[in-house]
């Protein structure tokens, strides 16, 4: 595609941009526009701009006013060529302004004759206003469209054209109101579902939820960011993705609302905008006032456009803290694309007992283990120490009783027995009676007084206002205070931190819990003021991911940092390791299954972030707590759900504790393949049933798909092969993983029946063959990517040749399906002891445990179809 493939012509009122897939139309009389597919059919209809200033001013751009537009010269990037189009929008003076010219200036500006993109220029000087009539302030709306690219980007400016400053609180890039506006994706809003990027400020957020009657989600019900969302209509299978590609001073926000209409055949949202709190920043005269940059883009297929967007995001926010100045490649690549498996260890799941002592038993265990020892495929890759090792937040100060000789020798002890060691920390929430806030009560995050003019009789409380901000954070007990990261003492306090636990410590990953910024700051920040003034709250706390990247940098050590219950619009392209979720409450019963922390609700919460995984960084999966007396049905859905993931997993049981049957579970899964399967019914169910997994090997494919059933009564879930993308004309053959059992020959669709509740179906499907294959094996949840070397048909010998190595030393079973005119007449291997079975159409071939590479060959005789070609 070429560039001449977006087209740009004025018709009458309207300039139009037309692009292959689709269509943007500016009213030029109305200051509105819309966006429509290639064939007309509005999606976003009458959007417009509006900014906010601190005396009161409201300035839309379907106000009365000058408007023109210029398309700018077409330019390319690594992301194609594009046309920028720049809207420009000028209040005039109630006062001064002249309707006759008015009127001339708007029929001029919207001739009626179309022109191409050469063409469209800006109407003459003389048509606009005249001083006298100027407000002061221009709007610029920029929009640009990509050829090869589906999606439009779009940017606002505020440009003080006063000799006194402005002050800016709200600039919203679009929106639409129910006066006249909506977005329509084919139904009824009763329809529609939304999907919101909210970051984890409280552990009961959401991001989910269906359009309805009276429905408002807005900027007076939440005070949480909102990067992008989704809004995807489950009648037409329609979606709008929107968002912000950057996040460099504002935080991004989005309001959504739906305003009940006594039409009957009212259809779409009635209010939407993309918008940022500027925080009541100076636009000094003569300067403009820059928006973040929007995203909109309308695709029938949800997932491939919210992964298109996820991969923009990737490509904007990358940062010269993942490159090595000398070379031109990702110093840490490797470790982005690592999957690890881990250990937590926490005061919970010790115990209490959280001590080197305590540490040492579990570690003593773990590298006993066949199952677990770090050395063997799949094994635990690292050892984490998360909550419970420090006594008190913001400080290294260790209990002696429980750890007389220091951290230092119970890291090199992990190191020893072959683990990577990893703590969580928070470096900027410290007690108010901590030692370096005593001595520096400067560098927190401090309250200020929202009253104006006050008398001396109200100057005592506004001192007491100025006191250092104090809040409340999940699992703290006591009221914790906020370091300031644009204080530069702060900034060492923090860097010296960070050496210790890297270079006198020995920690090879640091997880930082960002909680005191993202539920601390805030939740506070309108009514806080910190050390350098000219930052937005957006740049603080990008200050304090920077001190974190830059301490971690500066050390001697090869260190990974990760980020937990942080806000992803301002760490993209910082950390390659990111804890997305709320911590899972330890649980070792079915009571928390509801709950907002619970199994049930955080798994599915966890599909939100599968966008992400291994493009913005590797995500982490979270803790698993699957052992006794938890019911075994819950604990497969967890481990399976784990599995799916394709992210990092930790177990958060007592290792000693572990049963036999809950450890045989868990190597089911082991090792990780970093490969996330899709939910394919993600944007149609609350709660996603179906995931399915594609796997790939050298010489054959097939498709592993997950059924969960989150009810907590039976269940009949149905499956169209057209969803998994498999040929609805064949017939492919369906084995169950945890039930290990043959359940047929299908097509075109499945309905499984009276699905137990809480429970999981791990389903393998292979293409059906005419000669003996393999089915499935229970060594892997792949069913052969890992565990098979190398498998098929020998046509010669008429016999089914396998090689396999283990992962571990554990027994494993080999199932192939043998069609009707074939039967088995011989087993011959070594490497292991073996046992068979033949339960006609299924031939079994158990190995015992062992670590050896195991060779077997299966002989078949054909009793009928004639002879057998050699």
């Amino acid at each position: 595609m070429k560039i001449e493939d977006i087209s740009v012509s004025q018709r009458g009122k309207l300039v139009v941009i037309s692009h292959p897939k689709y269509l943007v139309e500016y009213n030029l009389a109305k200051g509105t526009w819309n966006y429509s597919e290639s064939n007309g059919k509005t999606i976003i209809k009458n959007g417009f701009t509006h900014i906010s200033l601190t005396d009161g001013t409201t300035l839309k751009t379907v106000n009365p006013g000058f408007r023109e537009f210029r398309t700018e010269p077409a330019n390319s990037d690594e992301y194609g060529n594009h046309q920028t189009l720049h809207f420009i929008y000028e209040t005039t003076s109630e006062k001064h302004e002249d309707p006759t010219k008015q009127k001339k200036s708007q029929k001029n500006t919207q001739s009626t004759k179309d022109t191409d993109n050469s063409d469209v220029q800006p109407d003459s000087a003389d048509e606009k206003p005249s001083d006298s009539d100027k407000s002061g302030i221009r709007i610029h709306t920029y929009i640009t469209c990509y050829v090869e690219q589906p999606y439009i980007l779009l940017k606002v400016e505020v440009e003080n054209l006063n000799t006194s400053p402005i002050y800016v609180t709200d600039l919203t890039l679009i929106e639409i109101s129910s006066q006249s506006g909506s977005i329509q994706l084919g139904s009824h809003p009763s329809q529609y579902h939304l999907f919101l990027k909210i970051p984890p400020i409280s552990p009961s957020a959401s991001a989910r939820h269906k359009i309805y009657d009276g429905f408002q989600l807005n900027r007076d019900s939440t005070l949480q960011p909102c990067k992008d969302g989704i809004l995807y209509d489950t009648e037409s299978k329609k979606s709008l993705v929107f968002g912000f590609i950057t996040t460099q001073k504002w935080w991004p926000h989005i309001q959504v609302g739906y305003q009940a209409s006594k039409r009957k055949t009212q259809q779409g949202l009635t209010n939407w905008a993309l918008y940022h709190d500027c925080e009541n920043t100076e636009c000094i005269p003569g300067k403009t006032l820059s928006s973040e940059v929007g995203y909109i883009d309308f695709s029938t297929d949800a997932h491939s456009s919210y992964r298109l967007y996820t991969e923009r995001l990737a490509s904007e926010n990358t940062t010269d803290t993942q490159k090595d100045p000398n070379s031109n490649t990702d110093t840490n690549q490797d470790i982005t694309q690592q999957i690890f498996t881990g250990w937590s260890f926490s005061t919970e799941n010790l115990g209490g007992n959280f001590s080197a002592k305590s540490i040492r038993e579990q570690i003593d265990f773990i590298s006993k283990s066949p199952i677990f020892n770090p050395n063997l495929p799949g094994g635990i890759d690292y050892i984490h120490l998360d909550s419970g090792w420090q006594p008190h937040p913001g400080n290294l100060k260790l209990n002696p009783d429980s750890f007389p000789e220091g951290m230092a020798p119970v890291v090199e002890m992990i190191h020893q027995n072959g683990f990577k060691a990893g703590i969580c920390i928070d470096p900027f929430a410290v007690e108010p009676d901590d030692d370096f806030v005593k001595n520096n009560p400067d560098t927190c995050l401090r309250y200020i007084s929202t009253e104006k003019n006050q008398s001396a009789k109200d100057e005592a409380k506004a001192n007491d206002t100025n006191k250092p901000v104090e809040v409340h954070l999940p699992n703290r007990e006591k009221a914790l205070t906020i370091l300031d990261s644009s204080h530069p003492k702060t900034q060492q306090y923090v860097k010296k931190v960070i050496r210790k636990i890297v270079e006198e410590w020995g920690f090879d990953i640091v997880k930082v819990d960002f909680s005191s910024y993202t539920i601390g700051m805030m939740t506070v920040a309108p009514n806080t003021t910190w050390h350098d003034k000219s930052l937005s709250s957006a740049e603080l706390y990008r200050s304090a991911v920077n001190i974190l990247t830059e301490a971690v940098q500066d050390t001697s050590e090869d260190t990974l940092l990760a980020g937990y219950n942080a806000l992803e619009s301002v760490v993209i392209g910082r950390f390659q390791l990111n804890f997305p979720l709320v911590s899972q409450i330890n649980v070792d019963n079915s009571d928390t299954w509801h709950q907002q922390n619970g199994t049930k609700n955080r798994l599915c919460r966890y599909a939100e972030n599968l966008n992400t995984h291994n493009i913005l960084w590797n995500n982490v999966f979270g803790e698993l707590s699957i052992n006794e007396p938890r019911p075994v049905n819950e604990a497969i859905l967890e481990i399976t759900a784990a599995a799916l993931s394709g992210a990092t997993v930790l177990a958060a049981n007592t290792p000693t504790e572990f049963k036999t049957l809950r450890t045989e579970l868990i190597t089911k899964i082991l090792p990780l393949t970093g490969t996330a399967a899709k939910p394919v019914d993600y944007y149609d169910e609350a709660h996603p049933c179906i995931w399915h997994l594609p796997v790939e090997t050298e010489k054959e494919s097939w498709n592993i798909v997950a059924i969960f059933n989150w009810k907590d009564q039976q269940n009949d879930i149905h499956l169209d092969l057209n969803a998994i993308g498999l040929n609805p004309d064949k017939d492919y053959l369906v084995h169950d993983f945890w039930m290990r059992n043959y359940l047929g020959v299908v097509s075109k669709n499945v309905t499984l029946l009276n699905i137990a509740p809480r429970s999981v179906k791990l389903l393998c499907f292979r293409e059906q063959q005419q000669i003996p294959q393999l089915l499935s094996t229970d060594l892997h949840y792949t069913q052969g990517s890992v565990e098979i070397l190398s498998a098929g048909w020998d046509s010669h010998s008429q016999s089914y040749l396998i090689v396999c190595q283990p992962p571990r030393q554990v027994e494993g079973t080999f199932f192939v399906h043998v069609p009707e005119e074939y039967i088995p007449t011989g087993v011959s291997a070594f490497g292991s002891d073996y046992q068979y079975s033949w339960d006609k159409p299924i031939f079994q071939l158990t190995f015992k445990a062992t670590d050896s590479i195991v060779n077997a060959s299966i002989q078949f005789m054909k009793t009928e179809g004639g002879s057998q070609k050699l």
